[in-house]
């Protein structure tokens, strides 16, 4: 799970990278059921069938390392309408934000 994965990230200095690291998707299943079910059917069941994936977030939490061995600690996450986005801190704890394109 996950071993074919891959994060690049480049700064002015340094090219960092990540492999085989898991994607964790999770759903809010009570809320969409509040906001669904009952209320718009056949969209709760083209959700609970897993064919609108619209809703589930995804997310990764991975080390990445340069090639001269300094490592940043990333955490990311998106749904399937937005692009990717997170916050990555070096050993030093400066954090700093980290967006795709």
């Amino acid at each position: 799970r996950g071993q074919d994965n891959r994060l690049v990230l480049e700064t002015p200095d340094r090219r960092y990278e990540a492999r085989g690291f898991s994607i964790e998707r999770q759903t809010d299943w009570a809320e969409l059921r509040k906001r669904y079910y009952g209320i718009e059917p056949r969209h709760w069941d083209r959700i609970f069938s897993g064919l609108d994936s619209d809703h589930s977030i995804f997310s990764l939490q991975t080390a990445a390392r340069s090639n001269d061995g300094k490592n940043l600690s990333c955490r990311i996450a998106w749904t399937a309408r937005s692009k990717p986005a997170g916050v990555c801190s070096d050993q030093d704890g400066k954090a700093f934000p980290v967006n795709f394109e």
